[in-house]
């Protein structure tokens, strides 16, 4: 039993051996038996509603080919920007490459959502998204849940992301952060500066938004122009694609 729940099951065999199984391995017989099993979205999982639009997305590869070389570029803070509709938080959700290890994807909106959005823009939140989504990263597991003070878990997650900047330069890999819809947060200052402005060089961090402008100071005035990508809406060709695909 974890949180109040049941996660397994402890086997006691004929020959007194113990073993241990998950719920996850014997849910077709629980529901056999009319048992109800909860699935649980980790919040470092792409939620479940962008699902069928990735699979149906048409890229838009102008913009995924500029990010990738900015990807590549000294800086670790990139700006995916433009006007509603244009299709950034698809981008970022279908964003899949070769070269970088995509981190994790936060999304502040998600469509038919079932978690409120109060929780989704709450740096407390996204401050264990970052912890679960390094802990993951680095050991392959979620870390136990921390008893320890907000402030003192941001001050922990600091030294985190330098022990993710050592994981990273020992594969040799650029991890990548993306953080999408950030019009919806209210105190944008507060909410990004759980993370430091100065990271290891092999973390990049990508926000998504409508303008630049919105932006505390310090991290707009560190993007240089290779750093704030437009995203234009799909020219004529991929339009008529998408149309007689359909």
């Amino acid at each position: 039993v974890s949180d109040g729940k049941v996660i397994g099951v402890i086997l006691k065999q004929l020959d007194d051996k113990i073993g241990v199984i998950s719920l996850s391995k014997l849910i077709n017989l629980l529901h056999s038996e009319n048992v109800f099993v909860q699935t649980e979205e980790s919040i470092n999982e792409i939620p479940k509603q962008f699902v069928e639009d990735i699979k149906n997305i048409v890229s838009n590869y102008n913009v995924l080919n500029l990010l990738d070389e900015s990807i590549k570029e000294t800086g670790n803070w990139i700006l995916l920007e433009g006007n509603p509709g244009t299709g950034k938080t698809l981008n970022v959700a279908s964003y899949v490459s070769q070269e970088s290890l995509v981190l994790g994807k936060y999304f502040t909106k998600v469509p038919n959502d079932d978690k409120p959005k109060s929780l989704r823009v709450s740096k407390e939140y996204f401050l264990s998204w970052l912890e679960e989504t390094i802990s993951i990263t680095i050991t392959g597991n979620i870390a136990p849940r921390s008893n320890e003070s907000f402030n003192k878990r941001v001050e922990v997650q600091s030294y985190q992301l330098i022990e993710l900047g050592h994981h990273l330069e020992s594969i040799d890999k650029i991890g990548v952060f993306f953080i999408d819809g950030l019009d919806e947060i209210n105190n944008l200052e507060d909410f990004l500066g759980i993370i430091p402005l100065n990271i290891p060089s092999k973390i990049k961090v990508i926000l998504s938004c409508t303008s630049k402008e919105i932006l505390p100071s310090e991290i707009k005035n560190n993007l240089n122009a290779n750093q704030s990508i437009l995203v234009s809406p799909l020219d004529t060709s991929r339009c008529e694609f998408y149309i007689q695909r359909k």
